[in-house]
């Protein structure tokens, strides 16, 4: 799931933003997130990272049962890539977001992004985090 859009807290009074407005996620990705979570704290059991690091980030969409096999084929073999929404940048955010503070302190440590968006018959993220060591 790509990271949705933001919500906000108050309202506009003569077009002017009140001053206590808040952004919030929906519950959707709220409940994304801390599934998203939960598998992370599952899965990672080492320290928090603290210094620079890159991530390679594949995202696997479900291809949609009503294609023909030679397109299915297609869509596995990579020759059909998946340009459709939602944006790869949306679901890198909605991941790193979720893991911030559990595998890395914060996301501004990410310097370096490989990202990829797949096709699969079973959709999944896949991220390899990895410290970037200074020379």
């Amino acid at each position: 799931m790509a990271q949705g859009r933001p919500r906000f807290t108050g309202q506009y009074k003569n077009g002017v933003n009140r001053k206590h407005q808040k952004a919030y996620d929906t519950k959707k990705s709220k409940v994304y997130k801390n599934h998203i979570l939960i598998l992370t704290k599952f899965q990672y059991h080492g320290e928090v990272l603290e210094g620079p690091i890159k991530i390679n980030a594949t995202f696997y969409r479900l291809i949609p049962k009503s294609i023909s096999q030679v397109k299915k084929d297609k869509m596995m073999s990579g020759k059909i890539m998946p340009c459709v929404k939602p944006d790869l940048d949306n679901y890198f955010k909605a991941v790193t977001d979720a893991i911030n503070g559990v595998v890395f302190r914060d996301d501004k440590q990410i310097v370096e992004v490989h990202m990829f968006k797949k096709y699969s018959d079973s959709p999944r993220t896949e991220l390899e985090i990895e410290e970037v060591i200074g020379e």
